[in-house]
């Protein structure tokens, strides 16, 4: 989602194995056309739509099966919860890269999010963290 300058998605796109399929999501019209010719530059196989995610995204959900979405510098992390959450309410993990202060974003999602969350420390940025984000199938079963 708002893929930019590239990154994660155009990394992913040339770093994948051949049975994957990489789509990317950017509204910003000079932003895609780098993305398209980095593609062609490069030769990967890459599919970017130019739109807004909250319009291109639920369309996409209908017609792929999205295994992992992600994110970089886009959003907090409610927001990022909402636009991926027609992928993460089909099965799909998030993975959203994000700074220092994402302990504070959060707090901010609500419990009734069902969502399972955890955080891994990013190898590239001493502030980074990874955040996971998984649906739960049901309410999780407290006791």
């Amino acid at each position: 989602m708002g893929s930019g300058g590239g990154f994660p998605g155009m990394v992913i796109a040339i770093v994948k194995p051949e049975d994957c399929s990489v789509h990317l999501v950017e509204a910003d019209g000079k932003k895609v056309a780098f993305l398209r010719e980095v593609s062609r530059e490069t030769g990967v196989s890459v599919e970017i739509y130019k739109g807004r995610i909250e319009c291109v995204l639920p369309a996409l959900c209908e017609t792929l099966h999205v295994d992992v979405i992600s994110a970089r510098a886009l959003a907090p992390m409610q927001k990022l919860i909402a636009y991926a959450e027609p992928a993460l309410d089909r099965g799909a993990t998030g993975l959203f890269l994000k700074g220092k202060g994402v302990a504070n974003e959060l707090t901010q999602i609500p419990a009734r999010s069902r969502l399972h969350i955890k955080t891994e420390q990013s190898r590239t940025d001493r502030d980074g963290k990874i955040v996971i984000a998984r649906k739960y199938d049901r309410e999780p079963n407290f006791i």
